[in-house]
C-alpha cells in the first residue's frame, strides 16, 4: 500500500512540470556530463575563440534562461571568447517547429543576435568551446543579484517584431503599482518559494495604494483566479493583458491552444515584464519574471515590497502538500512566514 501511494504522489509530481520528448543525444555528440567541450569544424576563424551557450534538458522558464545566457556570457568574456546562443540546436521550451521571426534559434525569435557571427560559420570554425549545458557554479540565480548583469541586458537588444509588439500594448507609468507573484506549480516545487495567498495580494495591494498615493495596478501572473480577486476588491483599477493564462496544469503543455503557442508564451511574458518595469513601485514575490523587471528598471522603482513566505520542503513527494497546509495556519503554529519587506528607493 506504501509503495502504491508513494507511486500516486509521484505521478502528481511529474504532472507539474513540461510534457517533453526524451533527450537520448545532444547535437554534436555533447552529453551534458563534462565541464565543457572543445571542437575543431572546420578552418575559418582560426584567430578567434567561439563560445557556444546552451542549455541542457529543454532549459526552464523564459526568464531563467534568459539569466542562464547573461551568465555565461560575463564567463565568455572573462576569458575573451566570443559569446554565442545556440537554441536552436540545442532546444527549449520555446522553440517552434518553423521560423519564427525569420529565425530557428529561439533566442532570435526575440532578441538580436550578440555579434555578427551566424551559426552556420561558428560551425565551420577553427576553436569552438561548448558550455556544459548547464547553470555556472558561483552565480546567483537572481538577476539583481549578478555583478554586471545590467551591463549585459543593456546590451541584448529586442528584435524590431518584439519591440513594436510591446510598444504597442498598455501604456504603463509610474501612476501604476506593479504586482507579480507566481503560485500554481511553484507552490508544489521543492526547494522553492512560497507564493502569496490572494489574501496577503489583496491586502499588500491595498496598503501599498494608500501609502505611495497610486491609482492604478497593473498585475502579472499566470494564475486567472488571482486576477479575479483583485477586480473584485479594486474595480476599475485593475490593468493586465491578454498573456495566456490557465486555472490547471502548465501553459506550457496547452501546445494545440494556438498558433505557436510556445513562442508566444515567451513574447507575452517578455511583455509583461517589460511593462512591469514602467511601473511607479512594485508588489512581488520570489520570480526570475520582476528580478528581470527590477533589472531593467535600473532602480527608478519609488519603492519595492516584497512577500516572504518562507521555502517548501526539498522532499519533491511532501512539497505537493506543504503549501495547502501551510496556508490555513498562523505563522506561530507554523504557517506561511507572512513577512513583508520595503524598500523606498526616492
Amino acid at each position: 500500500m506504501r509503495k502504491v501511494i508513494k507511486n500516486y504522489l509521484q505521478k502528481l509530481t511529474d504532472k507539474i512540470f513540461v510534457s517533453t520528448p526524451k533527450i537520448s543525444s545532444y547535437a554534436f555528440n555533447l552529453r551534458g556530463d563534462d565541464l565543457c567541450y572543445y571542437k575543431t569544424f572546420g578552418e575559418k576563424n582560426g584567430d578567434k575563440n567561439f563560445y557556444v551557450i546552451w542549455r541542457d534538458e529543454y532549459g526552464a522558464g523564459f526568464f531563467s534562461n534568459y539569466t542562464f545566457v547573461i551568465c555565461h556570457i560575463l564567463l565568455a568574456k572573462k576569458k575573451n571568447f566570443i559569446p554565442i546562443i545556440d537554441f536552436e540546436n540545442f532546444k527549449t521550451l520555446y522553440n517552434e517547429d518553423q521560423e519564427i521571426n525569420s529565425s530557428r534559434n529561439a533566442w532570435n525569435y526575440y532578441f538580436d543576435s550578440l555579434n555578427k557571427y551566424p551559426l552556420e560559420e561558428v560551425y565551420q570554425s577553427q576553436n569552438v568551446f561548448f558550455c556544459d549545458g548547464r547553470f555556472p557554479r558561483g552565480f546567483s540565480y537572481n538577476l539583481t543579484e549578478i555583478d554586471g548583469a545590467e551591463v549585459i541586458a543593456k546590451k541584448l537588444n529586442l528584435n524590431k517584431n518584439v519591440k513594436n509588439f510591446i510598444d504597442n500594448s498598455l501604456a504603463i507609468d509610474s501612476s501604476y503599482l506593479g504586482v507579480h507573484f507566481r503560485g500554481k506549480e511553484q507552490n508544489l516545487a521543492a526547494g522553492h518559494s512560497f507564493g502569496p495567498t490572494y489574501k496577503q495580494i489583496v491586502t499588500n495591494s491595498k496598503m501599498l495604494l494608500e501609502k505611495y498615493n497610486l491609482s492604478k495596478i497593473f498585475v502579472v501572473t499566470e494564475d486567472p483566479k488571482a486576477i479575479e480577486a483583485l477586480l473584485k476588491n479594486f474595480p476599475n483599477q485593475v490593468f493586465f493583458t491578454d498573456s495566456f493564462r490557465v486555472e490547471n496544469g502548465n501553459a506550457y503543455n496547452y501546445l494545440n491552444s494556438r498558433l505557436n503557442h510556445r513562442y508566444r508564451l515567451g513574447l507575452e511574458i517578455l511583455r509583461d515584464a517589460y511593462l512591469l518595469s514602467q511601473c511607479g513601485g512594485i508588489l512581488y514575490s520570489d520570480s526570475n519574471v520582476n528580478e528581470f523587471a527590477r533589472l531593467i528598471n535600473s532602480n527608478q522603482y519609488r519603492f519595492q515590497c516584497q512577500i516572504l513566505n518562507g521555502i517548501n520542503s526539498s522532499n519533491a513527494i511532501y512539497s505537493k502538500i506543504k503549501y495547502k497546509i501551510l496556508k490555513h495556519l498562523p505563522y506561530k503554529l507554523g504557517g506561511l512566514l507572512n513577512k513583508v519587506s520595503i524598500v523606498d528607493n526616492k
